[in-house]
């Protein structure tokens, strides 16, 4: 039987799956969907550092050291995690990544990402995540996600409240929640639970 003429390119750049190659945390290839994630041009992505999607330059880092362990060890990593837009929007998504050299994981790897649904949107069982803190991830609810991403960039309850037009105290709501959620004994353990 012949093989079909496809253009293999076309297809991964045109997939409705958010994805992008990356050789040592470089994006040498993404598909549009990708890039309308992080509301950009695919053009915006190719040849720059995956950096720039992470809030901060800690997670960046943690991040990259902790992936890199797990793809070194099974080839594959999965988790949740938050992520940052054009716009400096953080949003949640749920990330797999694979590579075919373990000895060095970052040389070359494959990256699916799916924006994170919500405890209340979910109509599918949550996927299995890699560590107790994308557990709790896939179970916060709208708002709790909300209130997190802007826990994260250091806001007051007041500040939170204001953005999200609700009162203060419900802030602290859900940020006692989220504390029992993440086993975190304050907020900086809270948030640093949530950039792992």
């Amino acid at each position: 039987m012949p093989k079909p003429d496809l253009n293999y390119e076309y297809l991964f750049q045109n997939m409705p799956v958010a994805q992008m190659v990356t050789r040592h945390r470089v994006i040498v290839d993404c598909s549009e969907a990708f890039a309308r994630m992080f509301r950009l041009q695919r053009s915006e992505l190719l040849q720059h550092n995956v950096r720039f999607l992470y809030p901060t330059q800690t997670d960046f880092e943690m991040s990259g050291e902790r992936v890199q362990r797990i793809l070194a060890a099974q080839g594959q990593f999965m988790d949740s995690r938050m992520m940052r837009r054009a716009s400096g929007e953080l949003f949640w998504v749920e990330v797999e990544g694979y590579t075919e050299n373990r000895t060095d994981p970052y040389a070359e790897a494959f990256w699916v990402f799916h924006e994170a649904r919500t405890q209340e949107s979910a109509e599918a069982p949550s996927r299995v995540l890699a560590t107790p803190s994308g557990v709790a991830r896939g179970a916060m609810t709208a708002r709790e996600r909300d209130v997190a991403a802007l826990l994260i960039q250091n806001l007051t309850a007041k500040e939170i409240g204001k953005a999200l037009g609700i009162s203060h105290r419900t802030v602290e709501i859900h940020r006692s929640r989220l504390l029992k959620k993440f086993n975190a004994d304050n907020t900086r353990a809270l948030i640093g639970n949530l950039l792992l």
